[in-house]
């Protein structure tokens, strides 16, 4: 799946780099979603809902069909919807490839649990309404880009059909859409300050360090194995997964940044416990 060699510049991507990055925006994960026993309201539990959900999507927008088809079968008590699984609560913010690496065990259909009640306030951010994805979406591609060029110049000289057509590429995974527009938010390796990388633990916090493309004072580029040493509290024992897939160590940080990150410009790195 991994090249083993690799473009100094990313935009001389080859034939197959430009597959891999095709196929990480068409990648989709079956999901079950089945209502909380707590949640019934009436004497037969409805049959689970079954959807094919882009790994790239997020939640929220992916199951908005999925909660008038619960509705009926709930109790009058409506404290909105949320989900869970194996008892985890499943940050909504957080795209869905992601949730999936850290708790679906790599089963298949993933079976998440659809809740209505007694939200878990202390460990789930609210979902307000698809504008406040879309604004946390726009945040994290800022915040991406800022890293990258130390200041917003990219993303602020989009126009504002262009940065609406972004979400729309991804809330309706339109590969072309969006790559159509992405070209002018990237950068050649030594033109990028900083790599906007996200390592993710098993309870979902996210961990970055400012991380450069290239070794310090050397043409050297940085290895999927030079990032791990830099979060030893928490990469002793577990396996990076991108994608659903441990690439090989000696892969290239710039080139898993550009061909595997996330819309939003970021890289996501789970960090599991290796089996």
């Amino acid at each position: 799946f991994f090249l083993r060699e690799f473009p100094i510049c990313m935009e001389k991507s080859s034939a197959l780099d430009t597959e891999i990055q095709r196929s990480v925006w068409n990648a989709v994960i079956p999901i079950e979603l089945k209502l909380a026993p707590d949640d019934l309201a009436t004497p037969v539990a409805p049959d689970p809902y079954y959807l094919l959900a882009p790994r790239i999507g997020y939640l929220p927008v992916v199951t908005s069909v999925a909660e008038s088809y619960f509705m009926e079968s709930v109790a009058s008590m409506f404290d909105g919807m949320w989900f869970k699984c194996n008892n985890i609560p499943l940050k909504w913010h957080l795209p869905i490839g992601v949730l999936y690496d850290m708790y679906g065990e790599g089963k298949l259909p993933w079976s998440i649990e659809v809740n209505f009640q007694n939200f878990p306030e202390k460990q789930l951010q609210r979902w307000e309404n698809e504008a406040a994805l879309k604004s946390h979406f726009m945040n994290n591609l800022k915040e991406a880009n800022h890293l990258k060029d130390k200041n917003n110049a990219a993303i602020n000289s989009l126009s504002k059909d262009d940065q609406s057509n972004l979400w729309e590429s991804v809330k309706n995974q339109e590969y072309k859409k969006f790559w159509d527009i992405y070209p002018m938010l990237s950068k050649g390796i030594d033109a990028v300050k900083f790599l906007p990388i996200r390592v993710v633990t098993g309870n979902a916090t996210l961990m970055m360090r400012p991380v450069s493309a290239k070794k310090p004072e050397s043409d050297e580029l940085m290895l999927l194995s030079d990032l791990l040493p830099l979060f030893p509290q928490v990469s002793e024992g577990c396996q990076p997964i991108v994608h659903g897939i441990t690439p090989p160590l000696d892969t290239p940080l710039a080139w898993l940044a550009y061909h595997c990150a996330h819309p939003d410009n970021f890289l996501y790195i789970v960090l599991a416990k290796s089996s």
